[in-house]
């Protein structure tokens, strides 16, 4: 052991050291958690402790609702700016804790504990240099920061006695020193907020992580960085990164080896920084970190291909010691944080519940717990720490997870011994035959004879009829309606259920062809709801996509078919696009620019009588009606026929790009259907029909033709029924081309 002086402290102190492990949990109540939960952040910011009133109330209601929905632990800011503690002399030196500051906390951390939640207390903010506090508060945080006798000033006055106050308190689950005290430096700090150098708010860290260590032996101390630019020395995106919470560099700062940190706080706003920075997208061991990481600060959110549901079960899969959303107060954050945590409660009992007793069985069950006959299922368990467990009389780890394949219904026991003995049930059942999962049609809206593939699946042993005719009990058939059709799938078994689709048959430039066609798009704004581009391209007015909040945005749709456009519909939301350009492709490189809006005024866009041939369709987007949103789109339509084209070289520069083919009509036939085609130029025009083995079945031998629209009927009365495909070619002056269709024979 060792003695040493706190640079200008007359206070003499034991060194200590301090280690946490495992690597990716916390100690707290005598087990290593998984830290879920949320930030409270506050009640009433920077006067939650204090000479104001404390809501108490509030308090108990938030940490009861976060221990129902399978929470353990919560972050809380205590001084915050310094407006009320601590208590200040007129001359900005620290005096005291504050009046009432002790016995308040005291009440939190009872009600806290009263539901098992641990809470994590944050001293100080970047708020406390926040320029709109007023010279009197910034004032007197500025010397705390800067001048080392103010900061022990704080440290013996207030820090150690409000230490004190609640050592040993079983609601404590860690101290932090400051919330993102980058805000408030030189190197990286805001333009609201007054600036001190980083190697300030490193003494500051180390002398007040010291000071803790040393007033409560068991106390952990952690600080709350803003990103990893200040959390690591590694680069993932080019820029320098530094760990300045690193044990040397504090300890060099402030000159405490008590002073460091038993693990480290990191915040990801996608907002601000991209998956280089996401912990989201990098597991825990790539920081290059030596002590435990908890992301406790973030929105709930998709995040760069992470959808939100996903992230507390991303962090815990991928070495992280704790999740904290931001925030409590917020309804959306709310609703998901609480979703999140039932989630890792269900996998992940023994990590995130808090359980001191052996022999508790925390979870026990079949998922599925129905399933069909012939399926395999999981079986899942969970205990406390140190219980010992039976699974049917087999001895199984405290934990664990089993492939089951049940030839019939089963029940399952589990038992367990410890400081308390347990017995729990569950059981593995079989759907009846007869039950329709799911019956799906796309695209529910199509021109005569366009394909619409039916899928459907159903319990093992149905009996499925599709229309009256039998088909499979799982399956896929494309079905080409000439007029609007009901299809109807019946299944019977033990039960018999019935599900209908409509298909609707409109004049082909009635058709949306946009309707559920890939798209994409350069960015979207997270947290809105809105994120999803597919709202633009599913006929549904009451959706919509939101991009990002940023001037120059883009959307680009893929029609999969060749279609001769005729018309564009766009329905804009709140905030639309006042200058935008509009184009066309084939082939993405080349685009055909039939639109430059720079008097757009939202409502619904329609740009018709377009006559563009293409598969692609581009939106850019340069300017908003709004500059608080991003740019909003409820749908994006598009309509005219579909084609099919071919541009073939054979010498020379004639052009015959506008050799196309349309839809055969009727499709099925029976016995005869019209080939719709039209060509640029006059030229020798032969149509072939072939069976689907490549055997030629007709030919029209050649026509003489002038350009334009043409028609040839074909019969097919001496051909069995079946897929045929016809190639119609065109022979110019310097040029041949072709194009190909399929057509169904139905007897």
């Amino acid at each position: 052991m060792k003695t040493f002086i706190v640079f200008a402290s007359l206070f003499v102190f034991v060194g200590l050291t301090f280690s946490q492990t495992p690597d990716n949990r916390i100690r707290y109540e005598n087990q290593d958690l998984f830290l879920s939960g949320a930030n409270i952040a506050w009640v009433n910011f920077a006067r939650d402790i204090g000479p104001s009133t404390t809501n108490f109330t509030k308090f108990k209601s938030i940490f009861t609702e976060l221990k129902t929905n399978g929470g353990n632990s919560m972050r809380l800011w205590l001084h915050t700016t310094g407006h009320e503690t601590p208590a200040f002399d007129a001359n900005g030196k620290v005096t005291g804790p504050g009046t009432n500051a002790i016995a308040d906390l005291k009440q939190i951390l009872d009600l806290a504990y009263e539901q098992k939640v641990g809470l994590q207390l944050c001293l100080w903010s970047f708020d406390m240099l926040r320029i709109s506090n007023g010279a009197g508060i910034t004032d007197r945080a500025k010397k705390l920061l800067t001048d080392t006798v103010y900061t022990n000033a704080y440290i013996k006055k207030a820090l150690i006695p409000i230490v004190n106050g609640v050592k040993g308190h079983p609601g404590i689950l860690a101290w932090e020193v400051f919330n993102e005290p980058e805000g408030m430096s030189n190197e990286f700090g805001w333009e609201f907020n007054h600036h001190i150098p980083m190697l300030d708010i490193q003494r500051v860290v180390n002398l007040v992580a010291g000071a803790i260590h040393r007033t409560d032996s068991s106390a952990v101390v952690t600080n709350g960085a803003w990103c990893f630019r200040a959390q690591t020395d590694v680069s993932f995106d080019g820029n320098p990164n530094k760990n300045y919470y690193r044990d040397d560099r504090l300890i060099a700062a402030g000159g405490d080896p008590d002073g460091t940190l038993d693990f480290y706080n990191v915040h990801y706003y996608q907002a601000n920084f991209g998956a280089p920075l996401s912990p989201f997208h990098h597991p825990k061991s790539a920081w290059g970190l030596d002590k435990p990481l908890v992301v406790a600060e973030f929105y709930i959110e998709d995040s760069h291909g992470k959808t939100w549901q996903t992230l507390y079960r991303n962090l815990i899969e991928n070495g992280y010691a704790g999740a904290w959303s931001w925030a409590w107060d917020n309804s959306t954050q709310n609703a998901r944080t609480k979703v999140l945590m039932l989630d890792l409660k269900k996998d992940y009992a023994s990590d995130v519940v808090i359980e001191p007793r052996s022999g508790v069985i925390l979870n026990f069950r079949v998922d599925p717990s129905t399933i069909d006959k012939g399926d395999s299922t999981l079986l899942i368990w969970d205990s406390s720490n140190g219980s010992v467990l039976l699974l049917d009389g087999e001895p199984v780890a405290q934990k664990g997870r089993r492939i089951i394949h049940p030839s019939e219904p089963k029940e399952f026991t589990l038992t367990s011994s410890g400081d308390v003995a347990q017995e729990k049930k569950t059981t593995v059942g079989f759907y009846p035959s007869g039950k329709l999962w799911s019956f799906v049609a796309k695209p529910v809206s199509i021109a005569a004879g366009d394909p619409v593939t039916l899928t459907w699946t159903s319990s093992f042993g149905s009996t499925v009829t599709l229309n009256g005719e039998p088909v499979s009990e799982d399956g896929t058939v494309t079905v080409f309606p000439q007029v609007t059709t009901l299809y109807k799938l019946i299944a019977t078994g033990v039960t018999t259920e019935t599900l209908q689709r409509t298909v609707t048959v409109l004049p082909a430039d009635q058709v949306n062809r946009a309707n559920g066609r890939p798209v994409t798009v350069s960015g979207t704004e997270a947290g809105t709801g809105h994120e999803n581009p597919a709202h633009m391209v599913d006929d549904d007015p009451s959706t919509w996509w939101a991009s990002l909040n940023t001037e120059l945005n883009w959307v680009e749709l893929d029609l999969v078919d060749t279609i001769a456009i005729d018309k564009i519909k766009i329905t804009w939301g709140g905030t639309y696009a006042t200058t935008y350009r509009l184009g066309i492709s084939s082939d993405r490189k080349n685009w055909k620019v039939i639109l430059w809006e720079k008097a757009g005024t939202g409502g619904l866009s329609l740009i018709d009588s377009i006559g563009v041939t293409g598969r692609y369709v581009r939106l850019l987007l340069d300017k908003r009606s709004k500059s608080t949103t991003g740019y909003q789109i409820s749908e994006l339509q598009v309509y005219g026929l579909k084609v099919t084209a071919t541009d073939v070289e054979s010498g020379g520069n004639e052009k015959m790009t506008d050799f196309v083919l349309f839809p055969n009509y009727p499709n099925p036939f029976n016995p005869e259907t019209t080939l719709r085609f039209s060509i640029p130029v006059a030229g020798e025009v032969s149509v072939s029909v072939m069976n689907l083995i490549g055997q030629t079945v007709w030919t029209s031998g050649s026509l003489n033709l002038q350009a334009g629209s043409q028609q040839i009927l074909f019969s097919g009365e001496s051909f069995p029924s079946g897929v045929y495909v016809y190639r119609i070619s065109l022979e110019g002056k310097n040029k041949s081309q072709n194009v190909t269709g399929k057509m169904v024979l139905l007897k």
